[in-house]
């Protein structure tokens, strides 16, 4: 039987696969030709299996040559789940299969049999005997798992940062993480924030998230890897210790939209140019890679030497023409951002070795304990582990991949600002008021800032009110009491209005007061603990920005968002959760938001119609912490407008105003997605299809 049964798993929650091999014996054939022996990778040994596990056969990590294989134990990743104790189980197993395995004492001895394959057999076993220190013998082991990019990316950084560390010494380096190559150096070609400094490149380096810089680094990685010499019948999976199992067409599409956003009138391939200018050390200090750029790190300018990178199969075997024997890189990445085939070109490629890289297609897996689904690899080049070890270490992988699946359980929110522009007076105020509004610190027209417009006013990204941060000390509100500042307003919490909780009963408003662990917020009569403000200072604007979001969880769905929220509110009591856009602010004032790429710009786009609904129904106030939560929401470039939110939003919701009773005045449909209302939206005002008491306008 050939082994391909690392993943994906059965149920498509996270599973873990397997593979122990060992070079201290080994099975012999001198009549197998080469051909037949790479043919013979990954088949099984005949009596050598069990639940979970087989003993199969690979051709070795340096190509042994013919009539030459080495034994390894694969667990299988479509039945063994993160979390539930098979992992450890299945190691126990392969560790008495081994001890209890005596081929000196059968007959024939010393011999073994390779299932279905008629090509070479009987295989000689070489250097196992019955003096053989079995219970100490090394395995190299590989893990195949599901990984968010932002995960891997924090594991290829400490890869980088130990690079001149061994593992095998190294007791405080991740599990996962293994070793520099031996015979090419380090090939991780971390790409980090400053990456994206380029004018060229017209991108914020502070808006880059960590999923971004994994899959940047996977890519350019391989990529520059292909500047090396290339062995015959040698994969490219050797170069790095992180290997799609995934192809990568597939894991592209976990940050493609992040990538539309950012690119404007780039191409994929245009980023990578200019990311293949820098390189990183150990002390993760950028320099300019002379090897494909000259120029300045603030100012890179490309050669054309990484654009001509390529592969090409070199092999003794004879080549199948349905694989394509050479890959330019700059044709691979280019196909990975159109997403037309079902494979990428370099996953095509690496089918001429043993179609490891990409080898399960799009195959995809839940993270553990969340519906958030992400790539597969494998994590190469480990720790050896002897046989004793097996069950422990396999315990121990477990439990690393849960930490690293918690750790990073919901996908980086992409931080940027939404400007709005004017809706030519369709939402005006109408002359009667109702609640307790407050006066908006920004008056005027908000399309502002270009030539012949006046002066844009400045937005509180900061401050004691809902839909802020908690400001540092020294400069950074933009509103308040000290000189230079205007007033904040007062934003109130709770009310009849979308996107508001429901009033308690009213009692006396208390007057503001500040102590020296938070800051008492005064809104219609409620009041809210919230803390004080961080020990973290900054004075640019756009690294405050960076700041907040870093310390900001987010969410993959609403079930997520909902369940997080839930577990703050039973632990704190002094938590708001805030029934719009499923949004929980909670004590610490960590929003969780939902970020899911296919209904980020949805949200966005319901955001400006609520603040237009909210100022139409009359609560000014409400229409402000509205305005200002929008920044903190979304998956939307910088400098996008309303008009063109709008536009989007006639495509994307098919519901009109009637269906509610409410009605925006100059805009066509309301906030209202008609896929999961309550859980997409957060909105509770309306029902499904359901009129309510709302007023329309």
């Amino acid at each position: 039987m050939d082994v391909f049964n690392d993943g994906p798993s059965v149920t498509g929650n996270a599973g873990i696969g397997a593979e122990f091999e060992t070079f201290f014996f080994s099975f012999q054939n001198s009549a197998c030709s080469l051909e037949d022996t790479f043919a013979a990778k990954r088949q099984t040994v005949q009596g050598r299996s069990g639940l979970n596990y087989l003993l199969s056969v690979d051709t070795g990590a340096l190509e042994l040559g013919g009539g030459k294989l080495n034994p390894e134990y694969v667990l299988d990743g479509r039945n063994i789940n993160v979390g539930d104790g098979s992992a450890a189980a299945a190691g126990t197993a392969i560790r008495d299969d081994f001890m209890n395995w005596t081929p000196w004492a059968e007959t024939p001895p010393n011999q073994i049999t390779i299932e279905n394959f008629p090509q070479c057999n009987p295989w000689t076993i070489v250097g196992l005997t019955p003096t053989t220190d079995k219970v100490g013998m090394f395995w190299a082991p590989q893990i195949t798992a599901p990984m968010p990019l932002e995960a891997l990316y924090s594991l290829m950084k400490e890869n980088v940062q130990k690079t001149n560390t061994n593992p095998d010494t190294d007791p405080n380096r991740n599990i996962l993480n293994g070793a520099t190559s031996i015979t090419t150096g380090q090939n991780i070609q971390l790409v980090t924030k400053d990456y994206f400094v380029s004018p060229s490149l017209n991108i914020n380096p502070s808006t880059i998230t960590d999923d971004i810089l994994g899959f940047c680094t996977l890519v350019l990685s391989y990529a520059k890897a292909a500047n090396l010499e290339q062995d015959p019948d040698v994969s490219p999976k050797h170069k790095i210790p992180f290997m799609p199992r995934t192809e990568f067409n597939t894991i592209y599409a976990q940050v493609r939209s992040k990538f539309e956003i950012t690119l404007f009138d780039l191409q994929v391939f245009d980023i990578f140019n200019i990311l293949a200018c820098y390189k990183t050390d150990s002390n993760l200090q950028l320099s300019i890679d002379s090897d494909y750029c000259t120029g300045s790190l603030s100012n890179p300018v490309p050669g054309t030497k990484f654009a001509g990178l390529q592969y090409t199969y070199s092999g003794q075997g004879t080549p199948n023409p349905a694989n394509p024997q050479t890959v330019n890189i700059k044709d691979w990445i280019q196909d990975i951002a159109t997403g037309n085939s079902a494979l990428d070109l370099f996953s095509a490629f690496d089918k001429n070795y043993d179609s490891s890289i990409g080898g399960l297609n799009q195959a995809t897996e839940k993270m553990f304990s969340s519906q958030r689904a992400v790539p597969l690899f494998e994590f190469r080049d480990l720790k050896p582990v002897q046989t004793s070890g097996f069950p422990t270490f396999m315990s121990n992988v477990d439990a690393t991949i849960q930490v690293l699946h918690q750790e990073f359980a919901a996908q980086p929110a992409m931080r940027v600002r939404v400007r709005r522009q004017s809706d030519g007076g369709s939402c005006a105020l109408p002359s009667t008021t109702t609640g307790n509004p407050a006066t908006p610190t920004t008056t005027g027209d908000p399309d502002c800032g270009n030539p012949g417009q006046t002066p844009c006013p400045t937005e509180p990204d900061c401050g004691p009110n809902l839909g802020q941060v908690p400001c540092p000390p020294g400069p950074g509100p933009d509103c308040g009491t000290n000189p230079g500042q205007t007033l904040c307003p007062t934003e109130p919490d709770c009310g009849p209005n979308l996107g508001q909780v429901p009033c308690p009963a009213p009692t006396p408003t208390p007057s503001p007061t500040t102590t020296g662990t938070g800051t008492l917020v005064t809104a219609s009569a409620t009041t809210i603990q919230l803390p004080g403000a961080s020990a973290t200072t900054c004075n640019d604007p756009e690294e405050c920005d960076r700041l907040s979001n870093e310390a900001r969880p987010s969410c993959q769905t609403a079930a997520d968002c909902t369940a997080g929220c839930a577990q703050s509110l039973s632990n704190n009591t002094q938590a708001l959760t805030v029934g719009f856009a499923s949004t929980c602010v909670n004590q610490a004032f960590c929003t969780c938001s939902i970020e899911a790429a296919e209904i980020a710009s949805e949200i966005l786009i319901a955001l400006g119609d609520v603040v237009c609904v909210v100022w139409n129904e009359a609560f000014q106030g409400a229409a402000a912490i509205l305005a200002f939560v929008v920044p903190y929401l979304g998956e939307v470039a910088e400098g996008v407008d309303a008009t063109e939110l709008f536009e989007a939003a006639n495509e994307v919701f098919k519901k009109g105003a009637k269906d509610c009773n409410l009605a925006c005045p100059g805009h066509q449909y309301t906030a209202v997605d008609p896929k999961d209302l309550n859980s997409m939206l957060g909105i509770n005002e309306c029902g499904d299809d359901e009129p309510t008491d709302s007023p329309g306008t």
